[in-house]
């Protein structure tokens, strides 16, 4: 099952064009598809998008529905379609069927050219089809031209293809694109993203689902590359040195988290990163088709400074505890202690649940109790408590020494 979203305006003609295929399917005994319907939302769009419409602002906005599409990957003696290559920019795109999940390798297509393996040919094509043997599992790749001569079949092209139908209807940006994309260099897009995040935040366009008055940032972005005249001055970014000195830091980041790292070695996403970002030998850009492919470094850079910053903060505290923790008391004393709580959570057992539960004294050394009262129910992380408890044992683990308590009773909490 894949969703996405559709046009309404052509949602007659997807019916049509799902109708035609699987009246086809039906006869060749062959699965067919099927297509839930949604909501429908407004989204801006171009001008030239079909059933797009002025609004007040001057910008232009179509309606589009959600689409649930469930059905097999058509198979045509013996052969399944599992991909199609777009070829027009520096590298080629690799773009899955709808159906798939991960079961077919397509890592070599990466690297591919326009040679059709039935007529081996290699002329200009704006993309080919990548075919698998059902049987062997093996892969090839086809002109489109060549699909009805390689099945001998009239009907094979129109099988195969409908699934690149569906993502080019179904993505909002296929409808009469102009033949001269826009493109924009990698550094301008970033600037103007790093103060679009900064002013507003990050919007995914999934949000706009659960509030359809929120703009994404990839269409913030894009506005504010391509300005309009009246184009609200509270929806306008000024670029900053600050957003300068950061999109050098994503830029860095993106060269190390994928442009710069091995083909060999890239997933499916990376290898599709590397290839939306052309002309990396001069000015790096991006055309307009493939910004969704690079719009969300911004986030995803900051989501990697934070769980960097986690890590140097967890090893900083180990390391302090190694050096600070020491054994307190004496085994099987009962002793009073006044501790704070670091670290808390819940297991399961026959008795209950327990709560492993770590504590530090005012010296900095880590106290463990498993509680499984009220009392170690609730604790909260941060609150400080005094105890009197029994020290049940000493026992260094991940070379911190810590002092285990039990049957630990609660004289007051401090300071609440």
């Amino acid at each position: 099952m894949t969703q996405m979203i559709l046009n309404t305006a052509i949602i007659s003609l997807f019916n049509k064009k799902l109708n035609k295929v699987n009246n086809k399917a039906k006869k060749l005994n062959m699965p067919s598809v099927t297509a839930t319907f949604g909501a429908t939302v407004e989204q801006s769009c171009g001008s030239d998008t079909i059933g797009a419409y002025k609004l007040p602002n001057g910008k232009y906005a179509a309606l589009y529905t959600e689409v649930e599409i469930d059905g097999e990957a058509p198979v045509v003696n013996g052969y399944r379609f599992v991909a199609t290559v777009d070829l027009r920019g520096e590298a080629p795109i690799v773009r899955k069927q709808p159906f798939l999940e991960n079961e077919v390798d397509l890592t070599k297509y990466h690297d591919t050219d326009s040679t059709c393996e039935h007529c081996n040919h290699n002329r200009k094509r704006n993309d080919v089809l990548v075919l698998q043997n059902v049987d062997t599992g093996e892969t090839m790749q086809i002109g489109r031209n060549c699909a009805n001569d390689f099945f001998g079949t009239k009907d094979a092209s129109q099988r195969l293809s409908v699934s690149d139908w569906i993502e080019a209807y179904g993505s909002g940006e296929g409808e009469n694109m102009p033949r001269g994309e826009q493109s924009v260099p990698l550094n301008r897009i970033f600037e103007i993203a790093a103060a679009v995040v900064r002013k507003f935040g990050w919007v995914h366009a999934k949000d706009l689902y659960a509030d359809n008055t929120l703009t994404s940032t990839k269409s913030r972005v894009w506005d504010n590359l391509f300005p309009w005249d009246d184009m609200k001055a509270e929806d306008k970014v000024t670029i900053t040195q600050e957003d300068k000195d950061e999109t050098k830091l994503v830029l860095a980041w993106l060269d190390e988290k994928f442009l710069k790292v091995d083909p060999a070695k890239s997933n499916d996403f990376q290898r599709n990163v590397q290839a939306a970002v052309e002309g990396q030998d001069s000015i790096p850009y991006v055309r307009n088709r493939n910004l969704n492919y690079l719009i969300w470094g911004i986030a995803g850079y900051k989501r990697d400074l934070q769980k960097d910053a986690e890590k140097r903060r967890i090893a900083a505290e180990k390391a302090k505890k190694v050096e600070t923790s020491e054994y307190v008391g004496t085994v099987n004393s009962r002793e009073e202690f006044t501790l704070t709580l670091t670290f808390k959570r819940a297991f399961g057992s026959h008795f209950g649940v327990k709560y492993l539960q770590n504590f530090e004294d005012e010296n900095g050394n880590v106290i463990v109790w498993w509680g499984t009262n009220a009392v170690a129910e609730n604790t909260a992380i941060g609150e400080t408590y005094k105890f009197l408890a029994t020290i049940k044992g000493h026992a260094e683990y991940n070379g911190i020494k810590q002092t285990t308590i039990t049957r630990a009773k609660l004289i007051e909490k401090v300071g609440g």
